[in-house]
């Protein structure tokens, strides 16, 4: 995750063995940060407890899912880096970010109403209508990829790396469906939310824009749709 209170850092979370981190782990972590210190890559660093915010995600054996969720997450996006950082990746970032944000919706089985009414409370919609149809065809089809549960051909390069999530995404969500439904928005907006700032940083225009333009896209997607009197499917 990236943190900016005071200075812009980056913050890494280890799973390991208790009996392993001081003999085995941390001697291997503090020699790789002392490389990355000496190239000019880290100034700082220091060791601290994790403190899970259990209750936020659902309660304790929600959680557990939840972090493996996270952790998939956090290899989607940088897989996704390297492979932008390298030019051989045919989607731009916020065309991926807005693909990721339909997807965790559609993996979380909001239907498409709540789907809508959720991106609509969380931006201002409106605002972004211009960008949309500048973006309009290539979202669309994006859309039609996730709904219809097609492969991403056009977009093998990064399809292997999407598919680790969805199962664990399922899995969550069936965990947290007997909370309230308020938890359960709150959930869906902190899972979206930490991966905004895991693909863009501390960025919360980029954000609003890419929800923003998840709006639209499902709207547009939806009306299409219904002028064929085809529904979306579940």
């Amino acid at each position: 995750m990236r943190y900016s209170d005071p200075k812009q850092h980056l913050r890494v979370r280890f799973k390991v063995e208790k009996n392993n981190i001081f003999d085995t782990v941390l001697p291997i972590i503090i020699k790789w940060l002392e490389e990355m210190r000496t190239k000019g890559f880290v100034n700082y660093y220091c060791f601290d407890p994790y403190n899970p915010e259990i209750e936020r995600y659902g309660g304790e054996q929600s959680y557990k899912i939840a972090e493996d969720l996270f952790f998939c997450d956090s290899l989607i996006v940088s897989e996704w880096i390297q492979i932008n950082r390298s030019g051989n990746v045919n989607i731009d970032e916020v065309t991926f970010g807005v693909f990721n944000i339909l997807q965790l919706l559609k993996l979380f089985n909001l239907n498409i109403e709540e789907q809508m009414t959720w991106l609509e409370i969380n931006t201002k919609p409106q605002k972004y209508a211009n960008k949309f149809r500048g973006k309009k065809s290539t979202l669309i089809e994006l859309a039609d990829l996730i709904y219809t549960n097609k492969k991403l051909d056009k977009y093998n390069k990064i399809s292997s790396i999407i598919e680790i999530r969805e199962k664990t995404a399922i899995t969550y969500s069936k965990s947290i469906e007997n909370n309230p439904d308020f938890l359960i928005k709150n959930i869906i907006m902190s899972v979206i939310h930490m991966h905004c700032n895991r693909l863009y940083g501390i960025n919360r225009d980029k954000e609003n824009l890419v929800i923003g333009l998840a709006y639209h896209t499902i709207k547009n997607y939806n009306n299409a749709l219904k002028y064929n009197n085809v529904l979306i499917p579940n």
